[in-house]
C-alpha cells in the first residue's frame, strides 16, 4: 500500500495496537519488506501506556571508537521487559547519503535503540514493527510522487564480526533500582 509516497505497513493487528494510544498509519510504514515505526510515536505511546524506565546500565562505554551499549528496563503496570541499545560504527552511520559529515551521539542513539525496543516489547509489537533508528537503512522516506530508490536499494546494516564473545549474562547484571524515570525525563 502506498500513501503520499510511503509504503505502509500492511498487518491490521499494528493499526489497531497503534489506535489503542491515539497513533495513526503515518506513524509506520514498510521499507525492504519490514515494518517500521517512527521514534516520537513510541515516546508519545509510551507517555499514554504509563511506561517507565530504571536508569541505563552500562555494558560498554567507549566515546573514543564510539561505540556503547546499554540495558534498559522498562515497566508498565506489573509487566517488565528489558534489551540492550548499541550504537558503533557499523551500525551508525556518520555521513549522510550524500556523503557529507554528520555528528554521531553515540549515547544518544544506544539510549534510544533500548528504549524503542522495550517500548515496542510492552505494547505488543516486538517482532511485528522495528524502530526507525534500529538502522539508517530505515529512515522514513521523505514524502514525494515516487518511492525513493535510495531506500529501495539500501543494503541493509552487517552484522559485525563475532569474536567468541558473547555478551553479558542478563542474569549477573545487577538488580536495578526501581523505576524513578518517565519518558517525559528522556524527550
Amino acid at each position: 500500500m502506498n500513501f503520499g509516497g510511503k509504503n505502509l505497513a500492511t498487518d491490521p493487528k499494528i493499526y489497531a495496537i497503534l489506535e489503542t494510544y491515539g497513533e495513526g498509519k503515518d506513524a509506520v510504514w514498510a521499507i525492504q519488506g519490514t515494518n517500521v515505526i517512527k521514534h516520537a510515536p513510541l515516546e508519545r505511546i509510551a507517555r499514554k501506556a504509563g511506561i517507565t524506565f530504571d536508569a541505563p546500565q552500562v555494558v560498554e562505554a567507549n566515546g573514543t571508537a564510539k561505540c556503547v551499549a546499554v540495558c534498559v528496563f522498562g515497566h508498565m503496570g506489573e509487566a517488565v521487559e528489558w534489551s540492550f541499545g548499541e550504537s558503533a560504527p557499523y551500525n551508525t552511520r556518520d555521513v549522510t547519503k550524500e556523503g557529507k559529515p554528520m555528528a554521531t551521539y553515540p549515547y544518544a542513539m544506544a539510549e534510544k535503540r533500548a528504549k524503542d525496543r522495550v517500548i515496542l516489547k510492552l505494547i505488543g509489537l516486538h517482532g511485528m514493527v522495528y524502530s526507525e533508528d534500529e538502522a539508517d537503512d530505515f529512515k522514513a522516506p521523505a514524502i514525494t510522487t515516487g518511492h525513493d530508490a535510495a531506500f529501495a536499494t539500501a543494503a541493509r546494516t552487517p552484522e559485525p564480526p563475532n569474536d567468541g564473545w558473547p555478551g553479558p549474562d542478563p542474569a549477573k547484571m545487577s538488580k536495578p533500582k526501581p523505576a524513578t524515570l518517565s519518558p517525559d525525563d528522556w524527550i
